[in-house]
Parts: C-alpha cells; sequence; structure tokens
C-alpha cells in the first residue's frame, strides 16, 4: 500500500523540527508503516535543504516539491504558482497511490493532483480552517477562500476526517453532508501516565501559543495576587509575549515563559504537575489537554464544546465556566482532596489509552485507507 503525504501548504520539515513537532507528527505513519506494511512518500513544500532531515524519516521517501519546481519568494506569486504543482509532481504517483493531505491549507494542490489522476484522496483534518477564521475574526476574502475551499474538499475527497464530534457538526450544520465519506478520526497520544506523587501542587502547567485563542490574559487575572503562593509555567511562543508578561507582573502572578520544547521533553514535563490549567475560547481537538489527561495530570479546562468531548467533568477532568471561573477557590478546593486527584488522574488515563492511544488511531488510519483501496 502506497501512500503520497502532503504536507500543510508552506510546511516544511524544517519548521516542524524548529516547532519541536518533527518526531511527534512523524510518530504516527512511522507506526503505520511498521505496523502494516505501509510505503510513505512525503511531499514537502521545502527545497533541496529538506534532505538533510532524511534521517529523521526512518525510510520514508522524502520529496521537497522546490526541489523540482521554482519557489517564489513573493507569497501571491508561489501561491499563483502553486496551481500548477500536481502538473509536475503526478510522474511520482502510480495508479494504485492514495493522496493524503495533512490539513485543509493546501488542498487545492491534491485535489488537483486527484483530478488529473484518479487516485483516491484522504483529506485529514485536525481542526476545522473554516471555523476558526470565523472565530478569530479573519478579513472576509480569508474566510471565504477557506470556506470554498471546505466546500470543494468535502465534494471531491474521497474520505473528509475531522477531529471532534464539534468539528463534524458545525460541517453538518453550515455544508451539505450528503454521504458518509466524513469521518472522526481523533488525535493522539503517546504517552505513559503515573498517579505518582511526586508532582508538585503549588505549580500549574499550561501549553499553548501565546495568542488570545488561549485566554492567558483571563488566567492571570483569575490568579491574581497568588505570587507567593502559586506559579504558572507556560510552554509556548506567540506574538503576546511582552502584552503578557507586563500583565502577570500587573496583576502580582508568578509565571515562568519556558518557550517552546521538543515533544518528547514536554511529555516528560507533564508527569512534574498535578494541575494543567487550559482558558482557551475555542479549540479543535487539544493535543494538549490529551497529552496532560495521558500524563496523569488534573485537567482544569475551560467548559468549551471542544474540551467537553474529552472531559467528564469531576471524573477524569475538571471544566468551569469561562464567565464565572473562580479559579483560585477551585484550585484550593482540589487541592485539599487528594482521593478527587488520585481518581481523576486515573480515569483521565484510562480514557485517552482507550480511545486516543497511537495503536487504536493507527488501526483507523489502517482501515480508511483499506477502504480506499
Amino acid at each position: 500500500m502506497d501512500i503520497a503525504l502532503f504536507f500543510t501548504y508552506d510546511y516544511t520539515l524544517s519548521l516542524w523540527n524548529k516547532s519541536g513537532t518533527l518526531n511527534k507528527e512523524l510518530k504516527i505513519y512511522q507506526n503505520l508503516a511498521k505496523k502494516y506494511g505501509i510505503n510513505f512518500t512525503i511531499f514537502t513544500y521545502g527545497d533541496d535543504s529538506e534532505f538533510s532531515f532524511e534521517n529523521s524519516l526512518h525510510g520514508f521517501k522524502l520529496i521537497p516539491i522546490y526541489s523540482l519546481t521554482k519557489m517564489y519568494k513573493n507569497k501571491l506569486l508561489r501561491f499563483m504558482a502553486s496551481f500548477l504543482i500536481p502538473f509536475k509532481i503526478k510522474k511520482y504517483l502510480s495508479e494504485d497511490t492514495i493522496i493524503q493531505q495533512h490539513q485543509l491549507l493546501g488542498s487545492w494542490v491534491t485535489l488537483i493532483l486527484k483530478l488529473i489522476t484518479g487516485n483516491p484522496l484522504y483529506l485529514r483534518t485536525g481542526y476545522d480552517t473554516y471555523q476558526f477564521s470565523i472565530k478569530e475574526n479573519k478579513n472576509l476574502v480569508l474566510k471565504y477562500f477557506f470556506k470554498i475551499l471546505t466546500v470543494l474538499s468535502l465534494r471531491y475527497s474521497d474520505i473528509y476526517s475531522v477531529a471532534s464530534n464539534s468539528d463534524y457538526k458545525f460541517l453538518k450544520n453550515n455544508f451539505n453532508l450528503k454521504n458518509k465519506k466524513v469521518q472522526i478520526r481523533s488525535n493522539w497520544v503517546d504517552s505513559r501516565g503515573s498517579t505518582s506523587s511526586m508532582r508538585e501542587k503549588n505549580r500549574i502547567l499550561s501549553v499553548g501559543r501565546l495568542e488570545d485563542q488561549k485566554n492567558y490574559s483571563l488566567l492571570f487575572k483569575e490568579l491574581a495576587n497568588t505570587s507567593e503562593t502559586l506559579t504558572i509555567d507556560i510552554v509556548g511562543t506567540g506574538t503576546k509575549k511582552t502584552e503578557l508578561e507586563d500583565l502577570a507582573k500587573e496583576q502580582n502572578v508568578n509565571v515562568n515563559f519556558i518557550g517552546s520544547l521538543e515533544n518528547k521533553e514536554l511529555l516528560s514535563f507533564y508527569g512534574k504537575y498535578y494541575f494543567f490549567i487550559s482558558t482557551s475560547k475555542f479549540e479543535g481537538n487539544p493535543k494538549t489537554i490529551l497529552e496532560a489527561m495521558a500524563s496523569g495530570c488534573v485537567v482544569i479546562a475551560s467548559d468549551i464544546p471542544n474540551h467537553k468531548e474529552l472531559i467528564d467533568h469531576r471524573v477524569n477532568g475538571i471544566l468551569f465556566d469561562l464567565n464565572n471561573p473562580d479559579l483560585v477557590n477551585l484550585i484550593k478546593e482540589i487541592s485539599k482532596n487528594q482521593k478527587l486527584i488520585d481518581d481523576i488522574s486515573t480515569k483521565a488515563i484510562k480514557k485517552v489509552e482507550s480511545l486516543n492511544s497511537l495503536d487504536v488511531i493507527s488501526e483507523k488510519y489502517f482501515l480508511d485507507y483499506k477502504s480506499l483501496i
């Protein structure tokens, strides 16, 4: 079985490596190759410099698209030229190859490739790009572009996968879903949790980009004047760092901005904390929450729909109302109840292992591939 795996538009192995997610992103494909004998050819939007990462691919064939065609520095020219990419790379696909698009962005390349080759297309999304563009209040042109891209992808892909029930409902409410091609394929984690007592109750972990979506300003305001009793460790980078540093000082909150970590290092980080907090305004199928649960953390998360899919309140995590968080008292209450902490930790680990483990999700992908042959 041969799969041509296409990166998100303009993404490269170098970018994945820089963000610390290279090994993590490739792991499921490595697992599929090892367990089911699948042959992957990876198409990235890089140039010849991508070949320096070949050792990380463990035998996968690598084709950097801009080692075959000119890469324009101007973004508009590069975008326009990308519509010709399928015609230049079609010779690298056999008639039995399954085309897989890693995210919606870039799907015009694989849609055209499918139409000119007749090969089946598996379009995988980790979050709904169109829905995010609405919530992030992107400009009208960009929102319309993502909407049209979603319409075309739903129509012409053979399988279109979403990562959550919430994303499926959004598509159902906003687009005409007449067939069974849309599948729910949650994100996976590869972490083994522990309910170890060697965790700190006076330190809180949060992971995510330093952007408005993650709503760190709410967290700092909720934990105002706790610098003597609590420390917040935040893993992530973003454009709001300076603004958040100033707000932390203003609110008298002790915050460590740790920056980016390799995923392997991050996975070992979770085990140092009892509490993981997410104040996000919206999410897809958040990997960081899944990783925290799998690592045995007590996840305290905003009660948005996508969090509710993962967390049963006071069973395998804690949900709070964004309009009335009361986080200080909530943390104090939970900290005093070790039995509740241990119960939540154990059940969080079990839930993620049963629904989101690497092997469970790999099997679902494999069965999807088989249905396309």
